[in-house]
């Protein structure tokens, strides 16, 4: 008798086989409901972070097109002052075309700063990796703006009154009106 007790103890916990598998059942629907709701919610981050990525990623792309962009116009600027200052005079073509150099300098700077930041921010050791690759950029372009001074200075002087640019005209006028009275024009083509 005491056996039967043993034996019927188990199943007043568990109740028949019926309940027993009901609660199996309701076990595995509750784990599988709490995996798919791990699974949503890693998935809603991985999209969230994929998303951040490339948003980041579409920024760094267009900034390093927009300082790309900024440097080539200020090439541009420059080769415009360097094509024209004798037509427009050097006063006007530094006006023109210098300023605007400087402005176009001035917003890579800027653009490249804003790169700085977005990686920075992005904490990504590949986003870091081109950082330290691309630092190099604002030395150089530091080094092209100080060049470019030293040649638009170096044109300033020359093109002064009492510059070279003048001198030289007023030299070769003068071997002009000396050379020019002479009855053999083969020596008029040795001179010039």
């Amino acid at each position: 008798m005491t056996l039967s007790k043993t034996s019927s103890s188990p199943n007043r916990i568990f109740g028949s086989i019926r309940s027993q598998l009901v609660l199996g059942f309701g076990l595995i629907l509750i784990l599988a409901l709490v995996i798919a709701i791990i699974g949503y919610q890693s998935l809603q981050s991985l999209r969230t972070s994929v998303q951040t990525t490339l948003e980041e990623a579409s920024q760094i792309r267009e900034l390093s097109l927009e300082i790309e962009n900024e440097f080539l116009l200020a090439r541009q600027d420059e080769s415009s002052f360097l094509a024209t200052w004798r037509s427009l005079g050097f006063e006007a073509a530094q006006a023109e075309y210098v300023s605007t150099n400087e402005l176009h300098l001035e917003q890579a700077r800027s653009k490249f700063h804003e790169f700085e930041k977005i990686v920075q921010n992005s904490g990504d050791p590949e986003l870091m990796d081109t950082l330290n690759d691309s630092v190099n950029l604002i030395p150089l372009l530091d080094t092209y703006e100080s060049a470019f001074q030293a040649v638009v200075t170096a044109i300033e002087q020359r093109s002064r009154p009492d510059g070279q640019e003048n001198t030289m005209f007023a030299t070769l006028n003068q071997l002009e009106a000396m050379v020019s009275p002479l009855p053999d024009p083969e020596l008029l083509q040795l001179v010039f």
